[in-house]
């Protein structure tokens, strides 16, 4: 349940309004930031029309995700997949879905994860990008 004047990205809520996360889909995982293995930086451009680059950070070396989700937490595009060291990366999005078609203008919202070489999840981050017309 929201409380009252509460906002969210600088709307405000109805005083019964629920919002909820679905963890299967876009998944945060809590850390301070010092305890981060893996963080994203802000894309740039941003807004962005259809390409921009998209930068994360290592703190040791490993199995990294980089992928790109809509609004409704459904995959998009995996941009970047593979070992990484320590240190600062990139990776560019086109604008493009993984079956090739041309994503619509909106919200996305980039995910770094990096695993723990068993399957699971060990780390993540996330930022939001916009892809204007």
């Amino acid at each position: 349940t929201i409380a009252t004047g509460a906002t969210l990205d600088g709307r405000a809520l109805a005083q019964n309004a629920a919002v909820t996360l679905d963890t299967n889909k876009v998944g945060l995982v809590a850390n301070n930031l010092a305890d981060q293995v893996v963080r994203m930086e802000q894309n740039a451009p941003n807004p962005f029309n259809p390409v921009t680059k998209i930068r994360f950070a290592v703190a040791t070396p490993g199995f990294v995700n980089v992928r790109i989700y809509n609004v409704r937490g459904e995959l998009v595009k995996t941009v970047a997949s593979g070992n990484y060291g320590i240190g600062s990366h990139e990776a560019m999005w086109d604008g493009t879905t993984r079956v090739g078609g041309k994503a619509s203008t909106g919200v996305y919202f980039a995910k770094a994860s990096m695993g723990n070489g068993k399957g699971g999840e060990v780390t993540s981050d996330v930022i939001k990008m916009v892809m204007a017309k």
